[in-house]
């Protein structure tokens, strides 16, 4: 079962199917095209990984732990943070 997380019109809005935190083995996929660019920073507020993406984003490279991950839309308007659990 791979985590998605499902994105509309606007990045506000985030599946309510899904379990929060996030729990994220090696992929995090997105289910709509309106994320262009994700950063991710550790329990201690250090960015991590950042980078442009479209449907998923690759967090095989980092170690288990709990991260914040801030996604921005195509526009760059509109910013969404979810708390991720890296197994």
């Amino acid at each position: 079962d791979l985590p998605t997380v499902t994105l509309c019109k606007s990045i506000n809005y985030i599946n309510k199917n899904l379990k929060h935190p996030l729990t994220v083995k090696d992929v995090l996929y997105f289910s709509a095209n309106t994320v262009s660019s994700v950063e991710v920073y550790n329990i201690l507020g250090a960015k991590v990984l950042s980078q442009k993406v479209t449907n998923s984003l690759d967090m095989s490279d980092l170690k288990a732990g709990i991260y914040l991950l801030k996604a921005s839309d195509t526009n760059n308007l509109e910013i969404k943070t979810l708390k991720v659990v890296k197994e």
